[in-house]
């Protein structure tokens, strides 16, 4: 028996991509903001995520490759957006810390290889593989 125990509310426009890391929701909408939710009791709105100019199509997380530093598998969420960007967000500060640019039209999706690097899905029919060792 499936039902929908809970409902959150905050994006100002339609939401089009989450992803679940550890205690926490990620959602990204069409207003181009990413909002990081909190998965505790009770549920809560912990940041909000603005630098995108366009809608937030996919999320992603990259992981560390040192795994000495910090907390948690993963270094960076990862977001794509209709701007033509991605952008990288430091897992535990939130800042953006690093802006990809290289599509000529919208980023509609993301993916991670087993070897780490990122990869990209775009509306200008390109999929691009970004090498991730230096970030």
């Amino acid at each position: 028996n499936w039902e929908c125990v809970r409902t959150l509310k905050g994006h100002g426009d339609s939401v089009r991509c989450v992803f679940a890391y550890g205690d926490m929701l990620i959602s990204g909408a069409a207003d181009g903001t990413i909002i990081v939710w909190s998965t505790g009791q009770p549920w809560k709105m912990m940041k909000v995520l603005t630098g995108h100019t366009g809608v937030v199509e996919a999320l992603s997380a990259l992981p560390r490759t040192d795994a000495s530093e910090g907390n948690g598998p993963y270094k960076y969420l990862v977001s794509a957006s209709r701007d033509n960007s991605i952008k990288m967000w430091d897992i535990n500060s939130y800042k953006c810390e690093r802006t990809l640019i290289g599509h000529k039209n919208w980023v509609k999706g993301l993916a991670v290889t087993r070897s780490g690097n990122l990869v990209s899905a775009s509306a200008d029919s390109t999929v691009k593989i970004w090498k991730t060792d230096e970030f």
